[in-house]
């Protein structure tokens, strides 16, 4: 028996250290493969005797404000020489510590013979410590082998990696449609290379998250005075910047004549000690700001490692296409062309033409190499319609965000701008509470009267009051039941025993007459909750905005709200007085004193 027991509690201790360390190596692993981490240090002076106080703050301020604008949603996409480097300076590190290891079990060995040891114990001493050096010198072995090996494997993706490189950087774009049959080899080709380096074809790598050195662009990375002298290449310094979990360095030179700065950035990717991308740009030192912009601009697709991509436009309708200006991400072209090559990414893409509606979006090009953009324009026509209220109240009205006018008890209406387009619109009363209306577009004509039914009160703590009946109402079912259902089975079994004998008639009805009124309660609250939970649904619904629909107004009042929208208002506020929605009460008593006292 307790041998069986002994075995039991191995068997458990087993299991659980393996799932112990099944969770350590999990966790221990995952934050490597999805973060590729960027910093930047203090840019340097090219002229060192220039260096004062305000140029040694420039020097510190650009970085942080490049870092900045990096600090958005971008995903990095690891190139094979990258994961290549990765993998070399992982198998460097972990044969630098079997080199040290070999070495201590070698003087270990050495030393067994200045010990007090038989001639047989230092024999078998000397023989461990044999089989432990030769142990590590086939790790070794082992690990310039697999180097061997991946650097083997990886030299196709590399060699295509360079290939794609000096493509994109040609410029050439690839069109099926316009190419001979020798071109379209090459096309097939270059396609098939841009597969083969999609992460995950071949080495299994996943887009890394691009974060920022400890998560604050204010940070900087510092080496230290006599890490950084010895170079961006030494053993030290890249070291020390893997140490503090950077993946790649944004490193920079800065050039002050006068009122203008020079910079020239680069960004090193470590391990691998590869500069991907340089920048240099010219600007104001007084707009450091516009300057970091650009610079960060032109480095994020050196960071992304994303290739260009391919917008191709089909503007509709020919009169909207023939004047159309395209705007990309702040760059107008007054012309659209027919091919815009950009960086894969998010892109900001405005349309506009005479006479149609500006269209505007943003968009991830990622996953193609071409995308086809089709806008169907529509035309601007601007127009009016006037909405009132069903039961006047004072208040104000919005529409689609933007102010239309406030409202009174006298004249609940206000005029709104349309441009075929349906309107979500607001009615907030004084007291601050809202409702919300909503015009389609089969109602938006020009000049048109439309009526709102606004109910404004605090929607959610209607809707809160509700919930809480409802509950109390399912609640109230669920005791009530309790009772309904004991008092059933005390009157079933008490009916049988009445049957055999075994208790009387008085017992058995009573029982009866209890599980009778039981049920009924039960009925009760059931019903009850079903009436609170239809009215829950239905102040759920009070949500939703009030649709609008076609109204004829008051045939002698519609001339004078009309007109009273027109007249500018004399208050200095530009708000309209408090009698009318824009002086109509002052107008029609003949600038006499109405009765709020307005002249």
């Amino acid at each position: 028996m307790t041998k069986k027991c002994n075995v039991s509690v191995y068997i458990f201790l087993l299991i659980l250290v393996s799932f112990l360390s099944v969770s350590l190596y999990g966790a221990d692993t995952s934050p490597a493969s999805t973060d590729w981490t960027i910093g930047a240090e203090k840019f340097t002076l090219t002229r060192k005797r220039m260096e004062t106080t305000a140029t040694s703050a420039a020097a510190e301020l650009l970085p942080k404000l490049i870092l900045e604008q990096l600090a958005e949603n971008l995903e990095r996409i690891p190139s094979a020489r990258e994961q290549f480097d990765q993998k070399q300076y992982d198998m460097q590190k972990k044969r630098l510590d079997l080199f040290l290891q070999l070495s201590k079990e070698v003087q270990t060995r050495d030393s067994l013979v200045l010990g007090d040891y038989s001639k047989k114990e230092l024999d078998a001493a000397i023989k461990l410590e044999d089989e432990k050096i030769d142990g590590i010198r086939k790790q070794i072995r082992d690990n310039l082998a697999e180097e061997a090996e991946a650097e083997k494997d990886s030299a196709g993706d590399i060699e295509r990696e360079k290939e794609r490189e000096s493509v994109i950087d040609e410029g050439k774009v690839v069109d099926e449609d316009s190419l001979s049959d020798r071109e379209k080899d090459d096309a097939a080709r270059f396609k098939e290379m841009i597969k083969q380096f999609v992460p995950g074809t071949s080495q299994a790598a996943v887009n890394r998250q691009v974060k920022l050195y400890k998560n604050d662009f204010t940070q900087l990375f510092d080496a230290g005075k006599d890490i950084s002298a010895e170079g961006y290449e030494s053993r030290d310094f890249e070291d020390a910047v893997i140490a503090a979990g950077i993946n790649a360095l944004l490193t920079g030179r800065l050039t002050i004549y006068g009122e203008y700065i020079s910079a020239t950035v680069s960004i090193i990717v470590y391990p691998g000690v590869k500069i991907v991308g340089t920048v240099t740009d010219v600007s104001n030192i007084s707009d450091m700001r516009a300057l970091a912009v650009s610079i960060a601009r032109q480095l994020t697709p050196k960071i992304t490692n994303s290739m260009p991509v391919e917008l191709a436009f089909d503007i509709k309708p020919a009169q909207a296409a023939s004047a159309i200006v395209l705007t990309v991400d702040d760059v107008v072209y007054k012309r659209l062309p027919d091919h815009l090559i950009v960086e894969s990414g998010i892109h900001s893409i405005m349309l506009s033409s005479p006479g149609f509606r500006q269209v505007s979006t943003s968009y991830a090009f990622r996953g193609s190499r071409k995308f086809n953009i089709s806008v169907e324009m529509q035309p601007d026509n601007q127009g009016k319609i006037l909405i009132r209220l069903k039961k006047p109240l004072i208040g104000t009205m919005y529409g689609n965000g933007a102010k239309a006018g406030a409202v009174d008890e006298e004249y609940p209406a206000v005029e709104m701008k349309i441009n075929n387009q349906p309107v979500l619109g607001q009615f907030i009363a004084g007291n601050g509470e809202s409702a919300f209306f909503y015009v389609p577009v089969n109602l938006i004509q020009n000049d048109a009267t439309l009526m709102v039914n606004a109910k404004p009160f605090d929607r959610s703590k209607y809707i809160d009051v509700r919930r809480r009946w409802m509950y109390g109402s399912y609640s109230a079912l669920i005791i009530s039941l309790m009772g309904t259902f004991y008092s059933y089975g005390t009157f079933y079994a008490d009916s049988i025993a009445y049957t055999n004998g075994y208790v009387d008639y008085d017992t058995a009805a009573g029982w009866q007459k209890a599980y009778q009124i039981c049920a009924g309660i039960s009925i009760g609250c059931g019903v009850f909750f079903v009436y609170e939970l239809i009215r829950y649904f239905i102040a759920a619904d009070k949500v939703l905005p009030s649709r609008a629909y076609d109204s004829n107004y008051d045939a002698e009042l519609l001339p004078k709200i009309q007109e009273s929208i027109q007249e500018p208002s004399d208050s200095p506020s530009g708000e309209r007085p408090s009698g009318g929605i824009g002086g109509a009460a002052e107008k029609e008593a003949g600038g006499e004193k109405s009765d709020n006292g307005v002249q």
